[in-house]
């Protein structure tokens, strides 16, 4: 049996991945972020969770290519004068798990509903796949924030009365505009 990492790059998904520059780009990338996350501890050059190693002097730094910028921090620091950079690169673990978690519950979720519709069939398997259509019929982009600002009355009220809803993208807006909302885009 040959070696699966030999055998991924004679594919024809192994090819296409080598002829794509974009592909490759995104790769490395991705694979810089997941070894920043997963070697924090040893890579970032502050530890941000470090009360002791704060320096409040330095609060609120610049990027280092800014003129007032300093190179002891590459991407600036907060009002706290935690370090920027270090802050993203233990900030990347916790979205990882995150992002992580919740794909291995959506699988877990999602093939277990798949075999048990495909395993019963009949009613269930119906209910199911109308369960499915529904939600699939409803777009994940920024709608959630649409509909709360929608129905809740922390919508923002200008002096004149006009309400204005948190836009996000252009679906909503037609709807919201039609009950008397104004946008804002961000």
């Amino acid at each position: 049996m040959s070696n699966p990492i030999s055998r991924w790059l004679s594919s024809d998904v192994g090819y296409s991945f080598r002829q794509s520059k974009t592909a490759m780009v995104a790769a490395f990338i991705a694979f810089v972020f997941i070894f920043c996350a997963l070697f924090a501890k040893w890579v970032a050059p502050y530890n941000p969770f470090d009360a002791a190693s704060l320096e409040l002097m330095d609060s609120l730094l610049p990027p280092a290519w800014s003129a007032e910028g300093s190179t002891k921090y590459l991407l600036g620091t907060d009002d706290q004068g935690r370090d920027i950079l270090s802050a993203l690169m233990y900030g990347t673990r916790i979205s990882l798990v995150v992002g992580m978690a919740s794909v291995m519950l959506s699988l877990v979720v999602g093939v277990s509903l798949g075999l048990i519709a495909g395993f019963r069939g009949g009613w269930l398997d119906a209910f199911l796949m109308r369960l499915c259509d529904v939600m699939l019929s409803f777009p994940g982009n920024g709608h959630g924030s649409n509909i709360y600002f929608f129905l809740s009355n922390d919508a923002r009220n200008k002096s004149d009365g006009t309400r204005y809803i948190l836009s996000f993208d252009d679906e909503c807006v037609i709807l919201c505009r039609k009950v008397g909302y104004k946008s804002i885009y961000f």
